[in-house]
């Protein structure tokens, strides 16, 4: 049986219409497969690659998402992390490379205007395990935001974090894997977080982390 592990909960804003719609599913055009150039490299931005790309298929402002949700610019953290996306890899991509990822995942979602969700960390890429999800309207205001935990036990033998996040209706769900590079299999660490999301109120509901395997 999965572990529960509760997790703290902040309070969000509201649109204040008690009508509206759920958040809906990804309505955002794919991204170019420009991020493909970066298997394997060195990447200094706060953003990953296919956040990147994404964003640019869809014409969202990246400089607008950052300053909303990290107004202090991002730093490079102490540590280098091999870092990837379950949506992202291909037979050309796996991963790239940084210490100083804050945006990991991105998606646009009709609700009942486009609106983008966002994992991000407001640290340097880590094993810590503290990430965030908010929930930004068309002129990149928060609408709403929560925060988890989902840490290793084995912290300290991390550096390779792969993330994945989907929008199903009214619940949000994200994946958290850790591991060692390269070494796979039982070595990985890997969480699912699933995030009500109260369309009556506008706000995220109470998170649950479950630690999937042993």
């Amino acid at each position: 049986m999965p572990r529960i592990i509760p997790v703290l909960f902040l309070s969000c804003l509201c649109w204040g219409c008690p009508e509206a719609p759920p958040l809906g599913k990804e309505s955002g055009r794919p991204a170019s497969g420009a991020y493909l150039k970066t298997h394997g490299e060195v990447v200094s931005s706060a953003v990953a690659p296919y956040v990147e790309d994404y964003a640019s298929a869809n014409k969202i402002d990246l400089a607008a998402v950052l300053k909303a949700l990290l107004p202090q610019p991002a730093q490079p953290g102490p540590e280098i992390f091999v870092i990837s996306s379950g949506s992202y890899i291909t037979g050309d991509w796996t991963y790239f490379i940084s210490s100083n990822t804050r945006v990991y995942e991105l998606l646009q979602v009709s609700a009942p205007s486009p609106c983008y969700l966002v994992l991000y960390s407001a640290s340097s890429p880590s094993a810590a395990g503290e990430w965030s999800l908010a929930l930004l309207n068309a002129d990149y205001r928060i609408i709403a935001r929560t925060a988890f935990r989902a840490v290793p036990a084995d912290a300290s033998e991390v550096d390779s974090i792969t993330t994945r996040l989907e929008s199903k209706q009214t619940i949000v769900e994200a994946v958290i894997t850790y591991a060692h590079a390269g070494g796979g299999g039982s070595r990985e660490k890997q969480f699912r977080v699933t995030i009500p999301f109260s369309a009556k109120s506008r706000r995220f509901l109470l998170p649950t982390v479950r630690k999937l395997g042993r």
